[in-house]
């Protein structure tokens, strides 16, 4: 059983497209700087923005692959991201505001909460918008390399402040 998931580890970084350290994350976005010796896919950037599917930690050597994505399914989907925010901004502050029996503030209510639902929506459709127009093609993290490395227990190097 561990001998198949060590096959299919190996396998995996042996297909995966880029090798790199994760420098920099924001939220499901992260940064990676690429190792180009160890990478197969030559690029000429540094660094390249993927999406952190795996919850890799900064410091962390990954793997990284490109994947498709169906390219009119994303545009869809990025570009009704602001209406439907709005909408749900409008319906949230009308049910607010309702609900609280604060009908004084009732327009400034619904206001500030669609402006709050419009800045979600664009935050969503400026992160989905770079995979739009990278052709659907979307940089993923698939794994996080394991450092190997060992300790030698024969050599008496001193015990530090225990011994």
């Amino acid at each position: 059983m561990a001998d198949d998931k060590d096959k299919k580890k190996k396998k995996q970084e042996e297909e995966c497209d880029v090798k790199g350290l994760l420098i920099k994350r924001r939220g499901q976005r992260a940064t990676v700087r690429v190792d180009k010796e160890r990478s197969r896919r030559k690029l000429s950037a540094h660094t390249i923005d993927c999406w952190n599917s795996i919850n890799a930690q900064i410091g962390d050597n990954v793997n990284v692959n490109y994947r498709m994505v169906d390219e009119k399914k994303l545009k869809w989907i990025t570009y009704a991201t602001i209406p439907v925010s709005i909408i749900a901004g409008i319906t949230f502050g009308h049910g607010m505001a309702t609900f609280l029996h604060w009908t004084e503030y009732y327009y400034h209510i619904i206001a500030v909460s669609t402006v709050m639902w419009a800045l979600v929506g664009w935050s969503y459709y400026s992160g989905t918008k770079r995979d739009v127009m990278r052709g659907g093609v979307q940089p993923v993290i698939d794994s996080i390399e394991e450092v190997e490395f060992e300790i030698d227990m024969t050599k008496d190097e001193g015990a530090g402040f225990l011994g």
